[in-house]
C-alpha cells in the first residue's frame, strides 16, 4: 500500500537501505568461543602490538572513534574498568576508527584514556571483526576465545559488560 501510493516513511526507506546495505560485503559476526582474530598494529605510543601477545589475559577490545558521541559515553568507563582491573589481568584495548588520525592524540590525552591505543587507518581490523558501528566492543577471554559482543552505550551495556569481565577474570583466579 505505501509503494502503490508513491509514499514512504523515511523510517521505511532507511530500514530497507540498511537491509540491503547488510547484504553487501559485511563479514558475518563472529560467534562466541571462536577464537579472536590475530592482528598487529602500532600503538600511538610507538610500540608494536599484536593481539596474540595478550594470550593469558582478559582483552576488551573497544572500536570507537572521536566523533562518536555513544563512545565518548563509554571512555569513562573503560578507563575505570583499566584502572581496577589490570592487575587482575585485563587488558583494554582501543580500536580507534578516525578517518584523521592526527586527531586521535589529543582526544586520548583530554579524555585520560591510558590503556593502549592505535588507529585502525585501513579498517582492515574493524573488517576482521566485522564491526559496522561503534562503539563496538568486544571481550576475549584468557584463552583467546571471544566471549561477548555489545553494540552501543548505556547503563544496561556497562552492567553486562562489567559481569562478563567479573566471570572472565574469575575464571582465571587460583
Amino acid at each position: 500500500p505505501w509503494l502503490a501510493r508513491g509514499r514512504a516513511t523515511p523510517a521505511l526507506l532507511l530500514a530497507a537501505a540498511l537491509g540491503v546495505a547488510a547484504c553487501g560485503n559485511a563479514k558475518p559476526r563472529l560467534p562466541e568461543g571462536e577464537a579472536a582474530p590475530d592482528f598487529q598494529a602500532k600503538l600511538l605510543s610507538g610500540s608494536p602490538f599484536k593481539l596474540s601477545g595478550l594470550k593469558g589475559k582478559v582483552a576488551l577490545l573497544d572500536f570507537w572513534a572521536t566523533w562518536c558521541g555513544p563512545c565518548e559515553e563509554t571512555i569513562p568507563h573503560l578507563a575505570e574498568l583499566y584502572k581496577l582491573h589490570r592487575g587482575r589481568g585485563l587488558e583494554v584495548v582501543g580500536v580507534s576508527l578516525d578517518d584523521a588520525p592526527e586527531d586521535v592524540p589529543g582526544y586520548v590525552r583530554s579524555h585520560a584514556m591510558l590503556y593502549p591505543i592505535f588507529v585502525d587507518e585501513e579498517k582492515s581490523v574493524m573488517d576482521l571483526y566485522g564491526v559496522r558501528s561503534v562503539p563496538t566492543t568486544v571481550l576475549v577471554d584468557r584463552k583467546g576465545r571471544i566471549r561477548g559482543r555489545w553494540l552501543g552505550a548505556g547503563p544496561e551495556i556497562e552492567k553486562e559488560l562489567d559481569a562478563a569481565i567479573a566471570t572472565l577474570l574469575d575464571e582465571g583466579a587460583g
